[in-house]
Protein backbone atom coordinates (compact mmCIF):
# COMPACT_ATOMS: atom_id res chain seq x y z
CA UNK A 1 0.00 0.00 0.00
CA UNK A 2 2.80 2.40 0.95
CA UNK A 3 4.67 1.50 -2.27
CA UNK A 4 1.53 2.14 -4.35
CA UNK A 5 1.02 5.50 -2.70
CA UNK A 6 4.65 6.43 -3.20
CA UNK A 7 4.50 5.35 -6.86
CA UNK A 8 1.38 7.45 -7.40
CA UNK A 9 3.06 10.46 -5.84
CA UNK A 10 6.13 10.07 -8.06
CA UNK A 11 3.98 9.76 -11.19
CA UNK A 12 2.10 12.92 -10.23
CA UNK A 13 5.35 14.80 -9.69
CA UNK A 14 6.73 13.62 -13.02
CA UNK A 15 3.60 14.79 -14.83
CA UNK A 16 3.84 18.18 -13.14
CA UNK A 17 7.45 18.54 -14.27
CA UNK A 18 6.76 17.22 -17.77
CA UNK A 19 4.20 19.89 -18.66
CA UNK A 20 5.46 23.10 -17.04
CA UNK A 21 4.12 25.28 -19.83
CA UNK A 22 0.47 24.24 -19.63
CA UNK A 23 -2.09 26.89 -18.67
CA UNK A 24 -4.36 24.72 -16.52
CA UNK A 25 -6.84 26.99 -14.78
CA UNK A 26 -5.50 30.13 -16.49
CA UNK A 27 -7.98 32.46 -18.19
CA UNK A 28 -7.74 35.39 -20.61
CA UNK A 29 -10.20 38.00 -21.83
CA UNK A 30 -9.72 40.39 -24.77
CA UNK A 31 -11.24 43.85 -25.31
CA UNK A 32 -10.52 45.28 -28.74
CA UNK A 33 -11.58 46.37 -32.19
CA UNK A 34 -11.41 44.86 -35.67
CA UNK A 35 -7.67 44.12 -35.47
CA UNK A 36 -8.12 41.73 -32.54
CA UNK A 37 -11.45 40.45 -33.85
CA UNK A 38 -9.81 39.18 -37.04
CA UNK A 39 -11.79 41.38 -39.43
CA UNK A 40 -11.21 40.12 -42.97
CA UNK A 41 -12.08 36.50 -42.10
CA UNK A 42 -15.39 34.81 -41.42
CA UNK A 43 -16.22 32.69 -38.42
CA UNK A 44 -15.23 29.51 -40.26
CA UNK A 45 -11.74 30.94 -40.81
CA UNK A 46 -12.09 31.65 -44.52
CA UNK A 47 -11.27 35.10 -45.92
CA UNK A 48 -14.02 37.13 -47.46
CA UNK A 49 -13.53 38.86 -50.82
CA UNK A 50 -13.09 42.46 -51.88
CA UNK A 51 -16.60 42.47 -53.36
CA UNK A 52 -17.95 41.85 -49.84
CA UNK A 53 -16.35 44.97 -48.35
CA UNK A 54 -19.40 47.24 -48.32
CA UNK A 55 -21.53 44.46 -46.81
CA UNK A 56 -18.89 43.76 -44.17
CA UNK A 57 -18.25 47.30 -42.92
CA UNK A 58 -19.53 47.66 -39.33
CA UNK A 59 -22.02 50.38 -40.25
CA UNK A 60 -24.81 51.02 -37.75
CA UNK A 61 -25.22 47.41 -36.66
CA UNK A 62 -22.35 46.99 -34.15
CA UNK A 63 -22.63 43.23 -34.65
CA UNK A 64 -18.98 42.37 -35.45
CA UNK A 65 -19.95 40.90 -38.81
CA UNK A 66 -17.26 39.45 -41.06
CA UNK A 67 -14.82 38.90 -38.19
CA UNK A 68 -13.22 35.62 -37.13
CA UNK A 69 -14.58 35.71 -33.55
CA UNK A 70 -18.22 36.27 -34.57
CA UNK A 71 -21.09 34.26 -35.99
CA UNK A 72 -22.41 37.08 -38.21
CA UNK A 73 -21.32 36.85 -41.83
CA UNK A 74 -21.43 38.99 -44.96
CA UNK A 75 -24.37 41.38 -44.97
CA UNK A 76 -25.69 40.29 -41.58
CA UNK A 77 -27.92 42.74 -39.70
CA UNK A 78 -28.47 40.41 -36.75
CA UNK A 79 -27.57 41.33 -33.19
CA UNK A 80 -24.03 40.79 -31.94
CA UNK A 81 -23.24 37.06 -31.70
CA UNK A 82 -19.81 35.86 -30.76
CA UNK A 83 -18.83 32.33 -31.72
CA UNK A 84 -19.14 29.91 -28.79
CA UNK A 85 -15.33 29.53 -28.77
CA UNK A 86 -14.68 33.19 -29.77
CA UNK A 87 -12.67 32.06 -32.82
CA UNK A 88 -10.34 29.76 -30.92
CA UNK A 89 -11.08 26.88 -33.27
CA UNK A 90 -10.38 28.73 -36.52
CA UNK A 91 -7.09 30.10 -35.16
CA UNK A 92 -7.16 33.29 -37.24
CA UNK A 93 -7.02 36.28 -34.87
CA UNK A 94 -3.79 36.79 -32.95
CA UNK A 95 -5.45 36.44 -29.51
CA UNK A 96 -6.82 33.04 -30.56
CA UNK A 97 -3.45 31.95 -31.96
CA UNK A 98 -1.71 33.03 -28.74
CA UNK A 99 -4.32 31.28 -26.59
CA UNK A 100 -3.84 28.04 -28.51
CA UNK A 101 -0.08 28.25 -28.17
CA UNK A 102 -0.44 28.89 -24.42
CA UNK A 103 -2.87 26.00 -23.96
CA UNK A 104 -6.00 28.03 -23.18
CA UNK A 105 -8.22 25.58 -25.00
CA UNK A 106 -10.75 24.48 -22.40
CA UNK A 107 -14.22 26.00 -22.13
CA UNK A 108 -14.16 29.30 -20.28
CA UNK A 109 -10.42 29.86 -20.49
CA UNK A 110 -10.53 32.23 -23.47
CA UNK A 111 -12.99 34.88 -24.60
CA UNK A 112 -12.36 37.47 -27.32
CA UNK A 113 -14.78 40.39 -26.86
CA UNK A 114 -13.20 42.45 -29.67
CA UNK A 115 -15.75 44.13 -31.95
CA UNK A 116 -15.08 45.63 -35.38
CA UNK A 117 -15.51 49.40 -35.34
CA UNK A 118 -15.28 49.70 -31.56
CA UNK A 119 -13.66 52.76 -29.99
CA UNK A 120 -12.15 53.25 -26.52
CA UNK A 121 -15.24 55.27 -25.57
CA UNK A 122 -17.43 52.25 -26.39
CA UNK A 123 -15.73 50.08 -23.74
CA UNK A 124 -15.41 52.90 -21.20
CA UNK A 125 -17.99 53.59 -18.48
CA UNK A 126 -21.29 54.52 -20.12
CA UNK A 127 -20.24 53.22 -23.52
CA UNK A 128 -22.31 50.80 -25.57
CA UNK A 129 -19.88 47.95 -24.93
CA UNK A 130 -19.15 48.80 -21.29
CA UNK A 131 -21.12 45.67 -20.37
CA UNK A 132 -18.35 43.61 -21.96
CA UNK A 133 -15.74 45.35 -19.81
CA UNK A 134 -17.91 44.49 -16.82
CA UNK A 135 -18.25 40.91 -18.05
CA UNK A 136 -14.49 40.60 -18.35
CA UNK A 137 -14.15 41.65 -14.70
CA UNK A 138 -16.93 39.28 -13.54
CA UNK A 139 -15.12 36.40 -15.20
CA UNK A 140 -12.15 37.09 -12.87
CA UNK A 141 -9.51 36.30 -15.53
CA UNK A 142 -5.79 36.05 -14.95
CA UNK A 143 -5.07 38.35 -17.91
CA UNK A 144 -7.10 41.02 -19.71
CA UNK A 145 -5.75 42.17 -23.06
CA UNK A 146 -6.74 45.59 -24.42
CA UNK A 147 -6.13 46.70 -28.01
CA UNK A 148 -8.18 49.83 -28.61
CA UNK A 149 -7.65 53.26 -30.13
CA UNK A 150 -7.43 52.86 -33.91
CA UNK A 151 -11.07 53.88 -34.31
CA UNK A 152 -12.17 56.37 -35.36
CA UNK A 153 -8.76 57.99 -35.96
CA UNK A 154 -7.30 55.77 -38.68
CA UNK A 155 -10.66 55.43 -40.40
CA UNK A 156 -11.00 59.21 -40.66
CA UNK A 157 -7.47 59.74 -41.95
CA UNK A 158 -7.67 56.87 -44.42
CA UNK A 159 -10.91 58.18 -45.90
CA UNK A 160 -9.72 61.78 -45.95
CA UNK A 161 -12.15 63.04 -43.30
CA UNK A 162 -9.61 64.22 -40.74
CA UNK A 163 -10.92 67.76 -40.50
CA UNK A 164 -8.60 69.26 -43.06
CA UNK A 165 -5.34 67.74 -41.85
CA UNK A 166 -4.85 66.10 -45.21
CA UNK A 167 -4.91 69.55 -46.83
CA UNK A 168 -1.85 70.71 -44.92
CA UNK A 169 1.00 70.99 -47.43
CA UNK A 170 3.93 71.02 -45.00
CA UNK A 171 4.60 67.87 -42.99
CA UNK A 172 5.12 69.90 -39.81
CA UNK A 173 1.70 71.50 -40.20
CA UNK A 174 0.14 68.13 -40.94
CA UNK A 175 1.81 66.65 -37.84
CA UNK A 176 0.47 69.40 -35.58
CA UNK A 177 -3.02 68.92 -37.02
CA UNK A 178 -2.85 65.12 -36.64
CA UNK A 179 -1.65 65.32 -33.05
CA UNK A 180 -4.43 67.76 -32.18
CA UNK A 181 -6.99 65.47 -33.79
CA UNK A 182 -5.74 62.42 -31.88
CA UNK A 183 -5.82 64.36 -28.61
CA UNK A 184 -9.33 65.66 -29.30
CA UNK A 185 -10.59 62.14 -29.95
CA UNK A 186 -10.32 61.29 -26.27
CA UNK A 187 -8.36 58.14 -27.04
CA UNK A 188 -5.88 58.48 -24.18
CA UNK A 189 -8.51 59.52 -21.65
CA UNK A 190 -10.94 56.70 -22.43
CA UNK A 191 -8.25 54.05 -22.73
CA UNK A 192 -6.71 55.17 -19.43
CA UNK A 193 -10.15 54.94 -17.79
CA UNK A 194 -10.68 51.40 -19.08
CA UNK A 195 -7.29 50.36 -17.72
CA UNK A 196 -8.06 52.00 -14.37
CA UNK A 197 -11.46 50.29 -14.18
CA UNK A 198 -9.97 46.86 -14.85
CA UNK A 199 -7.16 47.33 -12.34
CA UNK A 200 -9.59 48.46 -9.65
CA UNK A 201 -12.32 45.94 -10.40
CA UNK A 202 -10.29 42.77 -10.83
CA UNK A 203 -7.05 41.07 -9.92
CA UNK A 204 -6.14 40.56 -13.55
CA UNK A 205 -2.82 41.32 -15.17
CA UNK A 206 -3.67 43.98 -17.78
CA UNK A 207 -1.76 43.93 -21.07
CA UNK A 208 -2.22 46.86 -23.45
CA UNK A 209 -1.23 46.10 -27.05
CA UNK A 210 -0.10 48.75 -29.52
CA UNK A 211 -0.82 48.92 -33.24
CA UNK A 212 1.30 48.10 -36.31
CA UNK A 213 2.05 50.39 -39.23
CA UNK A 214 -0.61 49.64 -41.84
CA UNK A 215 -0.53 51.43 -45.20
CA UNK A 216 -3.90 50.80 -46.86
CA UNK A 217 -3.99 51.08 -50.63
CA UNK A 218 -7.10 53.25 -50.25
CA UNK A 219 -5.29 55.89 -48.16
CA UNK A 220 -5.31 59.38 -49.62
CA UNK A 221 -2.21 60.28 -47.63
CA UNK A 222 1.41 59.84 -48.63
CA UNK A 223 3.29 57.11 -46.80
CA UNK A 224 5.27 59.54 -44.62
CA UNK A 225 1.98 60.96 -43.36
CA UNK A 226 0.47 57.55 -42.78
CA UNK A 227 3.58 56.76 -40.75
CA UNK A 228 3.11 59.91 -38.71
CA UNK A 229 -0.54 59.18 -37.95
CA UNK A 230 0.37 55.64 -36.89
CA UNK A 231 3.09 57.03 -34.65
CA UNK A 232 0.72 59.57 -33.12
CA UNK A 233 -1.76 56.79 -32.38
CA UNK A 234 0.96 54.65 -30.80
CA UNK A 235 2.09 57.56 -28.61
CA UNK A 236 -1.48 58.13 -27.42
CA UNK A 237 -1.76 54.46 -26.40
CA UNK A 238 1.53 54.71 -24.49
CA UNK A 239 0.27 57.84 -22.73
CA UNK A 240 -2.78 55.93 -21.47
CA UNK A 241 -0.48 53.29 -19.99
CA UNK A 242 1.74 55.93 -18.37
CA UNK A 243 -1.34 57.53 -16.82
CA UNK A 244 -1.74 54.31 -14.81
CA UNK A 245 1.91 54.04 -13.87
CA UNK A 246 1.08 53.39 -10.22
CA UNK A 247 -0.21 49.94 -11.23
CA UNK A 248 3.38 48.67 -11.34
CA UNK A 249 3.81 45.10 -12.57
CA UNK A 250 0.07 44.56 -13.01
CA UNK A 251 0.11 46.69 -16.16
CA UNK A 252 2.20 45.82 -19.22
CA UNK A 253 2.52 47.44 -22.65
CA UNK A 254 3.23 45.24 -25.67
CA UNK A 255 4.63 47.11 -28.64
CA UNK A 256 3.72 45.21 -31.78
CA UNK A 257 6.29 43.65 -34.10
CA UNK A 258 7.61 46.06 -36.71
CA UNK A 259 5.59 46.18 -39.91
CA UNK A 260 7.58 47.63 -42.82
CA UNK A 261 6.40 49.92 -45.58
CA UNK A 262 9.27 48.85 -47.83
CA UNK A 263 10.38 52.47 -48.30
CA UNK A 264 13.05 54.76 -46.90
CA UNK A 265 14.36 56.10 -44.73
CA UNK A 266 16.02 53.01 -43.33
CA UNK A 267 19.19 50.96 -43.11
CA UNK A 268 18.05 47.78 -44.85
CA UNK A 269 19.67 47.32 -48.28
CA UNK A 270 16.91 46.12 -50.58
CA UNK A 271 17.66 43.09 -52.77
CA UNK A 272 14.15 42.55 -54.15
CA UNK A 273 13.45 45.75 -56.10
CA UNK A 274 11.86 44.86 -59.46
CA UNK A 275 14.19 47.20 -61.37
CA UNK A 276 17.35 45.99 -59.67
CA UNK A 277 17.81 49.08 -57.51
CA UNK A 278 19.14 48.76 -53.96
CA UNK A 279 17.43 51.49 -51.94
CA UNK A 280 17.93 51.79 -48.20
CA UNK A 281 14.54 51.13 -46.64
CA UNK A 282 12.89 50.16 -43.35
CA UNK A 283 12.81 46.53 -44.54
CA UNK A 284 11.11 44.33 -47.11
CA UNK A 285 7.50 45.42 -47.23
CA UNK A 286 5.02 43.55 -45.04
CA UNK A 287 2.04 45.48 -46.40
CA UNK A 288 -0.90 43.94 -48.26
CA UNK A 289 -0.39 42.77 -51.81
CA UNK A 290 -2.66 45.50 -53.18
CA UNK A 291 -0.64 48.11 -51.28
CA UNK A 292 2.64 46.70 -52.55
CA UNK A 293 1.41 46.96 -56.15
CA UNK A 294 0.49 50.61 -55.55
CA UNK A 295 3.81 51.45 -53.89
CA UNK A 296 5.79 49.71 -56.65
CA UNK A 297 4.08 51.95 -59.22
CA UNK A 298 4.56 55.14 -57.20
CA UNK A 299 8.15 54.38 -56.14
CA UNK A 300 9.65 52.14 -58.87
CA UNK A 301 13.27 52.62 -57.75
CA UNK A 302 12.61 53.13 -54.05
CA UNK A 303 10.21 50.32 -53.13
CA UNK A 304 11.33 47.02 -51.62
CA UNK A 305 8.66 44.30 -52.00
CA UNK A 306 8.21 41.49 -49.53
CA UNK A 307 7.02 37.91 -49.97
CA UNK A 308 4.77 37.55 -46.91
CA UNK A 309 2.20 40.33 -46.47
CA UNK A 310 0.96 40.86 -42.91
CA UNK A 311 -2.24 42.55 -44.09
CA UNK A 312 -5.21 41.44 -46.17
CA UNK A 313 -6.04 42.92 -49.56
CA UNK A 314 -9.81 42.36 -49.44
CA UNK A 315 -10.36 45.53 -47.41
CA UNK A 316 -7.42 47.40 -49.03
CA UNK A 317 -4.74 46.54 -46.47
CA UNK A 318 -5.71 47.95 -43.06
CA UNK A 319 -6.14 44.65 -41.18
CA UNK A 320 -3.84 41.77 -40.36
CA UNK A 321 -3.64 38.59 -42.44
CA UNK A 322 -3.19 35.21 -40.78
CA UNK A 323 0.56 35.71 -41.21
CA UNK A 324 0.34 39.14 -39.55
CA UNK A 325 -1.76 37.74 -36.71
CA UNK A 326 0.90 35.06 -36.23
CA UNK A 327 3.52 37.78 -35.73
CA UNK A 328 1.43 39.39 -32.98
CA UNK A 329 0.68 36.02 -31.39
CA UNK A 330 4.40 35.26 -31.27
CA UNK A 331 5.13 38.59 -29.60
CA UNK A 332 2.40 38.00 -27.01
CA UNK A 333 3.68 34.51 -26.20
CA UNK A 334 7.16 35.97 -25.73
CA UNK A 335 5.73 38.60 -23.39
CA UNK A 336 3.82 35.95 -21.46
CA UNK A 337 6.98 33.91 -21.02
CA UNK A 338 9.06 36.89 -19.94
CA UNK A 339 6.53 37.89 -17.28
CA UNK A 340 5.38 34.39 -16.29
CA UNK A 341 1.82 34.85 -17.54
CA UNK A 342 -0.53 32.08 -18.54
CA UNK A 343 1.77 29.28 -17.34
CA UNK A 344 5.34 29.77 -16.12
CA UNK A 345 6.79 27.29 -18.60
CA UNK A 346 5.66 29.04 -21.78
CA UNK A 347 8.50 28.88 -24.30
CA UNK A 348 9.56 32.21 -25.86
CA UNK A 349 9.07 32.43 -29.59
CA UNK A 350 7.03 29.25 -29.77
CA UNK A 351 5.71 28.45 -33.22
CA UNK A 352 2.16 29.70 -33.76
CA UNK A 353 -0.57 27.13 -34.36
CA UNK A 354 -1.24 26.02 -37.89
CA UNK A 355 -3.35 28.46 -39.91
CA UNK A 356 -7.02 27.77 -40.45
CA UNK A 357 -7.89 25.26 -43.18
CA UNK A 358 -7.70 26.76 -46.63
CA UNK A 359 -5.50 29.67 -45.55
CA UNK A 360 -1.86 28.63 -46.00
CA UNK A 361 0.68 30.49 -43.88
CA UNK A 362 2.16 33.38 -45.83
CA UNK A 363 -0.60 33.46 -48.44
CA UNK A 364 -1.96 36.64 -49.94
CA UNK A 365 -5.66 36.56 -49.09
Amino acid sequence: MRRTALTSLLIALCLAVAVPGTAAGQTMRVLGDSVSAGFGYLGDGTPWRARDLLRCMPGPYDNDRCASNAANGVGSTSRLRFLPDFGLGNGVAWPAQAARTLGLTRAGQFANFAISGATPADFDTGGKFAYLTAQAMRDAPDVVVIMLGANPILHEFILGRAYGCELQWRLASFAACADAHVQASGLTRHLANIIRTLLAGSRAQVVVVNYPLAVPASAFLQVDRVRYVAGSLQRAVRAAVRANGAAGDRLLLMEGPQANAGLGPGTHRCETNALGAHPRVDGESTQARVTQVKLAILHPFGFCPGAVPWFVSSETGAHLSVAGHAQYARAFVDLAAAHHLMGAGAAPGGAPPRPAPGIPHGSWP
